[in-house]
């Protein structure tokens, strides 16, 4: 049987200390312009792509981790700098122009996964107010048909059930033995059960089974996933707005599979 209780590993201080250093450095490097003179002063033909997800932090996306956000004065600082030092490309102009070689030196993509309504919102009008070029990349199922991906349901649950009932609630659902048996192995082991469960449930359970019995615990906790789905991501209509202000839009699968699975 598996360990509830079992410990959950915290991010270690030396850890943190190392991420705030790094991103006080950067701050300063952007501050005083050094980062420009070195970019500007560079010959090389170099395409940065800046892939993020959500731009601001309104209560629909309340239940998605915060290494998924940037808040909109973040978004609004980031592109002021970028487009102060680097031209800026969508991903397939830039690509192009790289593999075409009339690209001169450095230059950025800004990226936006899956197609978030804040996309639209928040992002847009911040590239548009530093002239900045962006692309989106729209889960088509999600846009069209409403459809919540299992990783949504797991972020929905934990955020505001708990993660000891997704995880009770996946056990007595699932019909993947396999799958359990892996967790229950890393239970015994003593690790992190949030990140090997979601860990499994990504690269190793069986995906009808595992789509299936998300949705299941996301009802049972009191969550509509196609009213979820509708509150988070752009509508058809709005993905049409997109396009027509300038921002490319790019395919981002249908149902957000690992592709590296199949």
């Amino acid at each position: 049987m598996m360990n509830d209780s079992a410990p959950i590993r915290r991010t270690s201080l030396k850890h943190r200390l190392k991420v705030g250093l790094r991103a006080a450095f950067a701050r300063a490097a952007y501050a005083t312009g050094i980062c420009g003179i070195v970019a500007r002063r560079s010959k090389t033909a170099r395409l940065t792509i800046l892939a993020l997800h959500n731009v601001e932090d309104p209560p629909a996306t309340d239940f998605l981790p915060s290494d998924m956000k940037t808040p909109r004065p973040l978004f609004d600082e980031l592109v002021a700098v970028l487009t102060r030092i680097f031209p800026t490309y969508t991903a397939a102009d830039g690509a192009r122009a790289l593999r075409d070689g009339t690209l001169r030196g450095p230059a950025i993509a800004i990226t936006l996964d899956d197609g978030y309504r804040d996309n639209l919102r928040a992002g847009l009008p911040i590239l548009r107010k530093h002239g900045a070029k962006g692309t989106v990349y729209v889960e088509a199922a999600a846009v069209s048909d409403r459809k919540l991906s299992w990783t949504h349901c797991y972020f929905w649950v934990t955020r505001h059930k708990s993660f000891e009932f997704f995880l009770e609630r996946y056990r007595a659902l699932s019909s993947d033995r396999e799958a359990i048996q892996k967790l229950e192995a890393e239970a015994k082991a003593g690790g992190d059960l949030r990140y090997h469960l979601k860990r499994i449930l990504k690269y190793h359970a069986d995906v009808p089974d595992r789509d299936r019995v998300c949705e299941a615990i996301l009802r049972e906790a009191g969550g509509n996933p196609n009213q979820i789905a509708g509150e988070i991501y752009l509508s058809p209509e709005e993905v049409k707005e997109l396009d027509a202000a300038g921002v490319e839009i790019g395919g981002h699968t249908v149902t957000h599979p690992i592709l590296a699975r199949w």
